[in-house]
């Protein structure tokens, strides 16, 4: 993570402004539909794959595919899941920023968010 805005609000204690709050949020929200497109890319290699491996009748390893890419459809439904929520806190980033706790009407997506910082891999660019 090697965001300069999070180094700064955390090394050095400083108050991060609207401005830099939306810019954060809207490198994730790029960085969300990237990482979406290249998966969806990756399933339709996959299931070409998988079908050139069926004619070939070796079909343990077109279930082993077959796990991968059910694994890669979970991981581009949460960037689905998480791309209106990210929108939602950048349109509220002011209001975010003006309060000194947590606003209680957006703390289930900020609670979503954090959660699932540590199981998906969204590197800021900053």
């Amino acid at each position: 993570m090697g965001c300069s805005v999070c180094y700064r609000i955390i090394s050095e204690k400083v108050p991060v402004t609207s401005k830099e709050l939306k810019t954060l949020l809207s490198a994730s929200l790029y960085k969300c539909n990237i990482l979406r497109k290249e998966l969806i890319e990756q399933i339709n290699k996959k299931e070409d794959e998988i079908i050139d491996i069926i004619k070939q009748k070796k079909i343990e390893l077109a279930f082993n595919i077959l796990d991968d890419i059910i694994i890669d459809k979970d991981f581009v439904e949460v960037y689905n899941i998480l791309e209106p929520i990210i929108e939602e806190m950048k349109e509220k980033s002011p209001y975010i920023i003006l309060n000194t706790e947590c606003p209680n009407d957006i703390r289930a997506s900020l609670d979503t968010l954090i959660y699932s910082s540590t199981r998906v891999e969204i590197e800021e660019s900053l």
